[in-house]
Parts: structure tokens; C-alpha cells; sequence
């Protein structure tokens, strides 16, 4: 699926680049079409327009000729509608399409009386009078000088907040794609979401909304009409004018939406789908951003989320539900609480997914799901709905966040930490978010007696405080040590690696997203000081990381390669511990391509008698810089030539002072430092 929309986006973006002015001529069509009167309301101009312009963008069509072709396109659609209203009047009303929906031109004519000449312009803006004001100015007989002034500046705005993000966006997918292809593969995704959410939209507030409501208020009556209880009893429970349907229903589809999302991510798990290979290389990378002051810090969340301080906040919270004689609200929590209780390790013995390094055990020596993530969701979810029920959506939507926050905090404590892998803890979230839509649908139904929202809030929060902050005080020391970073070599002996060991690790780099994407043609065992000596004397020269200063350097219009940095490219979730570069091409130093050739920890090390090496792989590619525009350059990264990749292997065979093995990967045993 990736492949394929990778490709298919990458023909559309060569044929928009191939014939701008093919691109130009559809914006213009569709810009127009939007806002016709009737063909409007059946074409999704919008979504179409957007499409276009992120793809001309990608391929490096100038933004502001796209800007033109546009503002022509809608400013001569609506001057079509405006002389359909100005030529036909009242007649139009008679039109199909028109003659079934008269109150949108009612709406039109209404929304003119009360702006004036403004109601030109707002309206180009909402997608439901796009089309109707224009027709409903020519029929109320506005002056044709001010329509057309009007007309002209709105259709410029309107080019210019859809035509230059669309523009930027598809700009970002082609210099973002060059790092990761998992990353072109999201902002692919992302476009066709708001062509397909555009369309939706229109769909919904043009025809399905007006029938769909209609149906449903027939099918009301028709339950209610009904002889047996069952039918009424559903009327009532469907009725939108019954207190709380509006909450049964978010639950619901909150319900639906997380348990997908827990049985995908588990058929992700057990098919070994990239997710795994993404665990790996966020886990890395991660890692490698730890600090002391923030291990403290990370530590004292976790103990948060703790058996200790989850137990004192729960007992807690039964014991004030209590206190206060809301016996089925105390019930359902105790009841949530002992199937989140279950469930995780209940899940976890029969996964047996290990965890990124070993701290517990028994079932808790098993990663998925998150035991700290899902209780914490749990009970937080079930705090937040005792204490917003009855308070307005503000209310509802500050402490939902506020809960929302603390989990996702507890969670990024436990992956700082390896403790568990990013995909444990997205699980934990789903099976507590999946507990606490079922509190709430349970609750709603039955009830919770009554209850002082603000007691409840004090306590509970309070109780965590106290006793995690205590728990985490007492243990900070244990738990430092119990968290340590851990870095893990795997050694191989030389001629194990040399025979069969160089197959254990990865034939291909693994971006940030899970994906396979270039060889890595040499694994060299060695030091890194060693390395850069060895490839020096081949030709190569090393390369300062890429700052925010060569980021500024893309923004010149005298952009060169040679004064920017290659691109910061991770494996594994790791940088490159070594970066080397080579200018390439009958240019020579004012070449705008290069060959780099960047070098990752392995994780591995190779032991010959007393001397061990850590092993470094390596791939290779080429950087090309382009200016698709004046006012921006990128670096694109293409395949090297199968020359350039003969011309290493054979400047590191004529090298005396390295021992080399098997033709691919090559594998190279530096001996002498």
C-alpha cells in the first residue's frame, strides 16, 4: 500500500511538473466550476483544487502563477452565476437541483440583505453559499460594478489561503520525503484525507445531512407508534431530545474507534508488521536523548503510575463514592478497575512480547500493553466523567484534556525509560480509553446516585499526589538504578561473523517509520577515528551534523552543496556516528551533487583474541541539490550509479591496511587503529 501510494502520488507530481500549464488550465476549471450554481453542488472543486496545487507545488511550479489561474477561474465562475441570477431571477428557482433545495437560495438572499456587498466576500468562504450568493446578488439586482470588484478581491483571497499552504505542503513532501519515505507516505495520506474530508463536508451539508434527518425522525415517530415496549423503549432511548443522547453517542463512537485501534495494533504485533521495526527505532532514538536531570524527572512520572499510588487513588475514590451513597457509581469504578486488573497481564502472558530491557518479573516481565499507561488511563478516564458529568462542554473538554495529559505523560515516562516499546504504550492508552467508554455507556444508563463532583476531583487528585510523591521519594534510588540507561553489544567472534554472524544484522537502513529503505553495503568493524583515516586517503572527506544553519542556507537563491551539510538521516532510530562526503559530476567542487556515505552504530562489536571492534554498517547514496523555485533549494536523495559503488568497494580493496571478507555486504576487519 505505501509503495503503490508513494508511486502514484510521485506520477501525478512528474505530470504536473511535466505540463505546468495543464496544471494551471484544471485549477482554473475547477475553481470556476466550484462556484457555478448548481455544477458546484455536485463537483468537489475545493478538494480538487487543493490536490492540484500540492502536486504542482511538489514538482516546483511557480506558486503564484497557480494563484492567477485560480482567482481567474472562481472570479469567472461566480460572474457565471451572478448573470444566471441578473439574466433568469426568480425563474432559476425552477432549475433542478434548485427546485428541490429553494431554502439555500433563500439563505443566499437573507445573508445579502443583511451584509451587502460584503456577503460577496464572506460567501466565497463558506462552502454551503459558494455557489448561492453570487446567483441570489443577480437576482436581488446588485450593481454589477460593485459585484465584480467584490468578486475579483475575494476570489484572490480565496486562491491565496487554499493555493500556497497546498503549495508548501506539497514542497514538504518532496524535501521531507528525501529523509524518510515513510514521511511522503503520511503527507500522501494527509492530502488525500482533506480531499476526501473536503468532499465529505460538502456531501453532508448539501444532501445527506437534510436526509438523514429526515429518516431519522420518521423512524422516532415510527417506534413510537409501535404497540410493543421494546419499540417505545428504543424511542425514547434514541430520541434527541432524551438527556444525555449526546454523550451516549460520543461514547460510543469512542468505544467503536478504540477497540479498532487495540485489534489492529494487535494483528500489527503478530504479523511482525513494521510497527515492530518502528518499536525498534523509537526506542533508539529515544535512548539516545537521555540526560540525568531527565532520568530523575522521568523516574518520579512513572512512580505516578505505580501498582502503589494507582491502589491508594482507587481506594480512595470507592471510599468517597461511599461515604456518599453512590452506590452504583462506587460499584461500576470497582468494577472497571478489577477488569483493567485482569485484562493486563491477562493479555500480556498470552503475547509474551519481551521488553527492552529486563526489569520485572513473572507476567510482568512481558511488555504489551503498558500496565502503568492503562491503569493510569483508567482511572483518570473514569475520574474525568464522574467529576464533568452535568458541566457544560468547556468544562468537559479542559478536564478530559487535563486527564488526557497526565496519561500521555506517564506513557512517555515508561518508553524514556525503556520500560516498553512505543506500541505497549499506545495500547495501554486504547485499552483504558475502551474501559472508560464502557463507565461512561454503563453509567449513563443506570446511573451513579449523587455525588460531590468536587470532593471526588480533590480527593482522588490529592491522594496521587501525596502518595506518589511519597512512593516515588522512597524508591528514587532503586528506581534510578532499576532504569539506568543500558547500552547492549552483542559480540561475535570473527570467524562466526564472517561465515554467518553479518546476516543478524539488517541488510537494508530502517527509517524512523519501520520501512526498509537503502542497502548498507559495508560492515566495518573498527573505530571511528580509523574509519575516517582509511577513507580520507580513498578521496572522502568528513562532514560537520546539519544545524539550523544549513536549514537557512536552502533559503538562498545562490544555494550551494558544498556549503550545506548532508542530511541528518537516521537507522535504527540512531544518527550517524560518521558522515563522509565526495563531489561527484563533470563539475568537480562547484557540482550540485555529491556522494555521501554515512556510517551507524551497529549494536554489535567483533572480538579476535584481545582485540575487540565495534562494528559500523553503512550505505551509500546521492545527494542531489535543486531549486524547484527561486526562493528555496532541496536536497534530493537518489540511488548512487553502480560505478560509484564499484569505485568504493574498490578504493577499500586496494587499501593494505584492511582485511576485507565477503563481496556484499562488504565486511571489513580493521585490525591496526
Amino acid at each position: 500500500m505505501n509503495e503503490w501510494l508513494h508511486g502514484f502520488v510521485q506520477q501525478v507530481v512528474a505530470l504536473a511538473g511535466a505540463h505546468p500549464w495543464l496544471a494551471g488550465l484544471m485549477l482554473c476549471l475547477f475553481a470556476g466550476a466550484e462556484a457555478i450554481v448548481i455544477v458546484g453542488a455536485v463537483l468537489p472543486g475545493e478538494a480538487v483544487v487543493l490536490a492540484l496545487a500540492a502536486a504542482a507545488g511538489a514538482a516546483g511550479v511557480n506558486p503564484w502563477i497557480m494563484v492567477l489561474w485560480t482567482t481567474l477561474g472562481a472570479a469567472l465562475g461566480d460572474g457565471v452565476s451572478f448573470w444566471l441570477g441578473h439574466s433568469y431571477g426568480r425563474e432559476i428557482i425552477q432549475w433542478p437541483w434548485l427546485r428541490t433545495h429553494p431554502h439555500l437560495l433563500e439563505s443566499g438572499e437573507r445573508f445579502i440583505e443583511r451584509q451587502g456587498i460584503k456577503a460577496v466576500i464572506i460567501g466565497r468562504f463558506l462552502p454551503a453559499l459558494r455557489a448561492i450568493v453570487p446567483v441570489a446578488a443577480g437576482i436581488l439586482g446588485m450593481e454589477p460594478k460593485r459585484f465584480y470588484l467584490a468578486n475579483i478581491l475575494s476570489a484572490f483571497g480565496w486562491a491565496l489561503v487554499h493555493i500556497l499552504p497546498a503549495a508548501a505542503l506539497g514542497l514538504a513532501y518532496k524535501t521531507l520525503g528525501e529523509v524518510s519515505g515513510r514521511i511522503t507516505v503520511f503527507i500522501a495520506l494527509a492530502l488525500v484525507l482533506v480531499f476526501v474530508f473536503l468532499w465529505l463536508v460538502r456531501l453532508v451539508v448539501l444532501r445527506l445531512a437534510p436526509l438523514v434527518a429526515g429518516l431519522y425522525k420518521s423512524a422516532i415517530r415510527w417506534l413510537s407508534k409501535r404497540p410493543d415496549g421494546l419499540s417505545k423503549g428504543l424511542a425514547r432511548l434514541l430520541d434527541p431530545a432524551r438527556p444525555g443522547f449526546a454523550g451516549i453517542t460520543t461514547w460510543s463512537g469512542v468505544l467503536i474507534a478504540a477497540t479498532i485501534g487495540s485489534i489492529s495494533i494487535l494483528e500489527n504485533l503478530v504479523s511482525g508488521d513494521p510497527l515492530v521495526r518502528a518499536d525498534t527505532a523509537i526506542n533508539h532514538l529515544v535512548q539516545g536523548l537521555r540526560t540525568g536531570p531527565g532520568d530523575v524527572f522521568m523516574v518520579v512520572i512513572t512512580s505516578m503510575g505505580d501498582a502503589f499510588t494507582m491502589i491508594a487513588g482507587a481506594v480512595v475514590l470507592i471510599g468517597i463514592l461511599l461515604y456518599q451513597r453512590a452506590w452504583k457509581a462506587a460499584a461500576a469504578v470497582a468494577g472497571v478497575l478489577a477488569s483493567a486488573s485482569l485484562f493486563v497481564p491477562l493479555i500480556k502472558i498470552i503475547l509474551h512480547k519481551p521488553r527492552p530491557i529486563e526489569i520485572y518479573s513473572g507476567a510482568s516481565s512481558y511488555s504489551f500493553p503498558s500496565g502503568h499507561t492503562a491503569m493510569t488511563a483508567v482511572l483518570f478516564g473514569v475520574l474525568a466523567v464522574l467529576v464533568s458529568r452535568g458541566l457544560g462542554p468547556r468544562w468537559k473538554i479542559a478536564i478530559f484534556s487535563l486527564a488526557g495529559l497526565w496519561v500521555s505523560l506517564v506513557g512517555a515516562s515508561r518508553i524514556y525509560l525503556s520500560a516498553h516499546w512505543p506500541s505497549d504504550v499506545m495500547g495501554g492508552m486504547l485499552l483504558g480509553t475502551v474501559l472508560t467508554a464502557v463507565f461512561a455507556l454503563v453509567t449513563a444508563h443506570s446511573g451513579t446516585g449523587k455525588y460531590n463532583r468536587l470532593a471526588v476531583a480533590i480527593g482522588v487528585t490529592a491522594t496521587i499526589a501525596l502518595a506518589g510523591g511519597y512512593h516515588a521519594a522512597a524508591n528514587l534510588d532503586k528506581n534510578l538504578a532499576r532504569y539506568a540507561h543500558r547500552t547492549k553489544i552483542q559480540n561475535l567472534a570473527l570467524d562466526t561473523w564472517i561465515k554467518t554472524g553479518w546476516r543478524a544484522l539488517p541488510a537494508r537502513r530502517i527509517d524512523l517509520g519501520g520501512e526498509r529503505e537503502e542497502p548498507l553495503l559495508l560492515q566495518w568493524a573498527g573505530t571511528i577515528p580509523a574509519i575516517t583515516s582509511a577513507m580520507i586517503q580513498s578521496g572522502w572527506q568528513k562532514s560537520a551534523p546539519f544545524t539550523w544553519r544549513d536549514a537557512l542556507e536552502l533559503l538562498s537563491p545562490d544555494a550551494k552543496i558544498s556549503n550545506i551539510a548532508p542530511l541528518p538521516v537516521l537507522h535504527n532510530g540512531k544518527l550517524a556516528a560518521l558522515t563522509l562526503v565526495r563531489t561527484t559530476g563533470a563539475k568537480g567542487p562547484d557540482s550540485n551533487e555529491r556522494l555521501v556515505l554515512r556510517f551507524w552504530r551497529s549494536g554489535y562489536a567483533v572480538t579476535s583474541g584481545q582485540i575487540t571492534r565495534p562494528v559500523f554498517v553503512a550505505a551509500l547514496s546521492r545527494e542531489i541539490l535543486v531549486q524547484p523555485v527561486s526562493w528555496v533549494a532541496i536536497i534530493r536523495e537518489r540511488q548512487p550509479e553502480a560505478t560509484a559503488i564499484a569505485r568504493l568497494e574498490g578504493a577499500l580493496r586496494n587499501n593494505r591496511r584492511l582485511k576485507l571478507r565477503k563481496p556484499s555486504p562488504v565486511l571489513i576487519w580493521q585490525e591496526a587503529v
